[in-house]
């Protein structure tokens, strides 16, 4: 009798542990094949630094969205006057939203071999991008705007698209990025502390050095990411306040608020 109890009880815990690991293997994607794992852990937080964001998912229509919200591709994120974001990427990526600016993210991905594909297409406004290292050859990053598309090679860049026209200027700050028109009929790489701009119907103008900036903009983060230095200062840095900026920002009218 005691044995056969021994033996049950055995039995149960071997269950329970079975169960245990079948779930942990389910949830963290350990020994799912390549294929499966490009839907898994795919997704977008969205951080509200300041105002009230809309979000829209694929197919729907815009909505207020809350802080910490879960995005994914095909949904888009909108900015009125005074609102900030920050989207923070499933692979560490950041992208810093400024006010009365609009972003699809297109594709948000892992790859074959552990790639990862990131690719958004901004209407209109500005964004600030922190980008993690490409680490695999076959990694993309990539911000398509109405006139142009911008593939990254670096690390830190601006991109800024005027209302009406789509007028697109890009803004490195470390790293490459190349920028070519929307046809494909030309392409320059704009290195650090340069910038080119990409007009409807022409290709991109030679890169030029951009003007030191009057003001700096610093987003700090609780959560485990990248901190977002924009404009020619930009790196990165360890996040310990959700925004360094967020409580005078709101003190503030001007367009950019310097944090220290």
């Amino acid at each position: 009798m005691g044995s056969r109890r021994g033996g049950l009880r055995l039995a149960v815990v071997a269950g329970a542990l079975s169960l245990a690991i079948g779930l942990a293997v389910a949830l963290t994607g350990i020994l799912v094949p390549p294929a499966q794992r490009t839907a898994l852990g795919a997704s977008i937080t969205l951080t509200v630094i300041l105002g009230a964001p809309e979000a829209r998912t694929s197919g729907g229509t815009f909505a207020p969205v809350s802080d910490g919200a879960v995005l994914r591709a095909g949904d888009a994120v909108r900015t009125g006057p005074g609102t900030r974001v920050v989207l923070t990427y499933f692979e560490g990526s950041t992208v810093a939203i400024e006010p009365s600016s609009e972003l699809v993210i297109e594709e948000a991905s892992f790859g074959p071999e552990g790639t990862t594909l990131i690719k958004m297409h901004q209407l209109v406004g500005h964004t600030w991008h922190v980008v993690t290292k490409l680490v695999r050859g076959g990694s993309r990053y990539e911000v398509t705007t109405p006139v142009s598309t911008a593939t990254v090679r670096g690390t830190a860049f601006e991109v800024a698209v005027a209302p009406g026209t789509g007028e697109t200027r890009v803004i490195t700050a470390e790293g490459a990025v190349a920028t070519s028109d929307a046809a494909g009929t030309g392409e320059v790489l704009v290195t650090p502390g340069l910038e080119t701009v990409v007009r409807a119907g022409a290709p991109p103008a030679p890169p030029v050095l951009t003007p030191e900036p009057a003001r700096k903009v610093r987003v700090q983060l609780s959560r485990p990411t990248r901190s977002c230095l924009t404009r020619s200062a930009a790196r990165t840095g360890c996040a310990t306040a959700k925004c360094c900026c967020k409580r005078r920002a709101r003190a503030s009218s001007a367009a950019q608020t310097a944090c220290s």
